[in-house]
């Protein structure tokens, strides 16, 4: 007998009975992407004596073997009892819906899915992973637990999760938010971590990339594709007065380059933004990594307006005139929720306030439009709530002032490559 045909008739008795389930345990993880053989089908369930009695004895004897006293001693104590396909050879385990608040919202998550054929009611993503770390603490299933340990890729790490689901279950704030304090890295010291987790690594300057590679592999297991990092505002580390932090900084951008590149990271993308002194500097840029250097290289036919977005360097253009204003359309149509009868001022208002960028601060209004988008923010946000204001006389009034941000990132060519006392010096990635 197939396992699309021991799932069938075992999920069509249930619901005949009227009797809610889902599943959990080594198929569920299977169906989330972690697979593991077995012939052993996890159920949970919902059921009172009076529908309990006739789903078993709706069970075909010449098919299955069941207990109806244990299957009845298993719902009074809100434990377990087991099924046997003597068909198939399967063993399907049966545990009744703890009555603890956190079992039932467990329960309330769950979601339909179709597995082997049949669409079935499964246990969320999230919620079979604190299962595993329960049931590992229990000490049931030494699998289980190596399983998370997997999953999340270390012992620490695994750890701190599980301390999150026990603070959960226990309605402990404290543990939940030390388990959060951790994995933001906001401990200081091994000690604090030590007597309020229980482990003995912090998350710190010499390890986060690898726990953001933990935090990737945890995410994926959940149900998620993989989890994305931004590093904004880099042009930090090209300011960076000692070389010698600029390039610790710049020997784990190599790493997490050689990781992405080589696929050999799973699941964890980075987006790197940075000004274009940033990368292409051979004095304190990126480029001055000659390693890194030979990796960003761009591609060569990539000029005389021709793009290549394959590659690891993606240059942003200034935006246009005309970009801008439909920028500052979409703006107008997000405050209205999408609907042009709510739209706090006419097409004529967006012309009128490009001019006055215009006449105000001249082509940096598009170049660097920071101050322009802000100030027309600004301006909805005072039109949504005065609604008989006049744009016209605020857009008159609006002080519209040059974003000097740009220049503000440039170094001063005659300064020094390494300046051990400057304030950025010990700043780390």
């Amino acid at each position: 007998m197939s396992t699309s045909e021991v799932f069938e008739r075992i999920v069509n008795a249930l619901e005949k009975a009227g009797i809610p389930y889902m599943l959990s345990g080594s198929f569920a993880s299977a169906y989330y992407g972690s697979y593991r053989s077995t012939q052993d089908i996890d159920l949970i369930i919902q059921a009172t004596p009076e529908q309990l009695q006739p789903f078993i004895e709706s069970l075909p004897k010449a098919h299955y073997y069941v207990e109806l006293d244990s299957a009845l001693e298993a719902m009074k104590h809100q434990s377990m009892f087991n099924v046997v396909d003597a068909a198939a050879g399967w063993k399907i385990d049966f545990m009744i819906c703890k009555s603890r608040p956190f079992s039932q919202e467990e329960f309330a998550r769950r979601r339909r899915a179709d597995l082997h054929g049949s669409s079935l009611f499964v246990v969320s993503a999230e919620d079979l992973i604190v299962a595993k770390l329960e049931w590992a603490k229990m000490g049931q299933s030494e699998r289980q637990l190596e399983d998370v340990r997997q999953m999340a890729g270390g012992y620490e790490f695994a750890s701190v999760v599980s301390a999150y689901a026990r603070g959960y279950e226990e309605g402990s704030d404290e543990m939940q938010s030390a388990a959060l304090r951790w994995l933001r890295g906001e401990y200081v010291n091994k000690t604090a971590a030590r007597q309020e987790l229980d482990v003995r690594t912090i998350i710190d300057d010499g390890n986060v990339y690898d726990n953001l590679k933990l935090m990737a592999r945890f995410v994926h297991h959940a149900g998620y594709s993989g989890l994305f990092v931004c590093l904004d505002e880099l042009v930090t580390l090209y300011k960076l007065q000692s070389a010698q932090s600029r390039k610790m900084n710049f020997d784990q951008i190599l790493r997490i380059i050689n990781d992405v590149l080589q696929g050999s990271a799973e699941g964890i993308g980075f987006a790197l933004g940075g000004t274009p002194d940033f990368l292409l500097d051979t004095r304190r840029g990126l480029y001055a990594d000659g390693a890194i250097q030979s990796r960003l290289a761009e591609n060569t036919f990539a000029k005389g307006g021709l793009a290549d977005y394959s590659g690891p360097v993606i240059r942003l253009q200034n935006l246009t005139p005309d970009e801008l204003l439909v920028l500052f359309e979409r703006l107008r149509a997000l405050f209205a929720g999408g609907d042009p009868a709510k739209f706090l001022v006419p097409d004529e208002a967006l012309d009128t306030f490009a001019t006055h960028c215009r006449e105000r601060i001249g082509d940096s209004y598009f170049r660097t439009p920071r101050n322009s988008v802000k100030a027309f923010v600004d301006l909805l946000s005072i039109l949504e709530q005065n609604p008989k204001a006049d744009w016209r006389s605020l857009i008159g009034e609006a002080e519209i002032v040059e974003d000097r941000g740009a220049s503000a990132d440039a170094i001063d060519p005659g300064m020094p490559l390494d300046v051990s006392d400057n304030e950025l010096s010990r700043l780390q990635l």
